[in-house]
């Protein structure tokens, strides 16, 4: 484990010369891709540490996406660490305990020597359900080489899962996007046999400018069936 953390990519040369400025407890050690803190930290010094990541979360994007996993590994340290003042802490940042929680949740299952510093938060989100390691690396270093966004990293994921259930992956694509379609009709309050005139209306409108020409030709549609 030390040595796969030594091959980290150094915080230096992913940062390219900016300065994160921020506040360490001795014998912290800073990666591109999260932070390790030492045994015995004072709550004090880990609470100084929080709120400056936290500050710092507004600066480049670079620079806060360092923050972000690196906030993530002293939250899950204060986790254990701290107990009952952890989360008097938490509730004392004013940030939704929610968002905190996924931060530390996400560092917790993503070990720092899986961790890539090319890709976001969000694909390191993505592969946090994966109780292996190994898998977890396969598909970040695969998202790597590919070039791969989250949402097309997501996609791949989604894909591999279908075919190990026995699922035609478009199939199952186009399941979800109904599924998705239908919710989203039920969340405007459309009546289950109204929806399928909506969703005609939906398809043409951008096709028509004029709003009473739409309804005319749904309507028409309708009268045919």
């Amino acid at each position: 484990m030390e040595r796969e953390l030594a091959a980290q990519t150094p915080l230096e040369e992913a940062l390219e010369g900016l300065s994160l400025d921020l506040y360490l407890p001795d014998g912290s050690e800073l990666y591109a891709t999260g932070l390790k803190l030492p045994p015995g930290v004072s709550f004090e010094d880990w609470q100084r540490c929080v709120s400056d990541l936290e500050d710092r979360l507004v600066r480049a994007a670079l620079e806060g996406q360092v923050c972000l996993m690196a906030l993530g590994d002293a939250l899950e340290y204060g986790e254990r660490a701290y107990g009952e003042k952890y989360a008097q802490a938490v509730e004392q940042t004013g940030k939704p305990y929610g968002s905190l929680a996924n931060v530390a949740w996400v560092a917790r299952n993503v070990p720092l020597p899986v961790r890539r510093p090319e890709l976001t938060f969000s694909h390191h989100q993505a592969v946090a359900p994966l109780d292996d390691a190994k898998a977890q690396k396969c598909w970040l270093d695969k998202a790597v080489k590919e070039e791969w966004s989250y949402r097309e990293l997501r996609a791949a994921m989604q894909e591999d899962e279908d075919r190990g259930n026995g699922l035609d992956p478009a199939a199952a694509r186009a399941g979800r996007a109904l599924d998705r379609a239908l919710a989203a009709l039920t969340e405007d309050g459309v009546a289950e046999g109204d929806w399928a005139a909506l969703v005609v209306e939906r398809l043409l409108e951008p096709l028509v400018k004029k709003r009473w020409q739409l309804r005319h030709i749904v309507l028409g549609l309708l009268e045919e069936v």
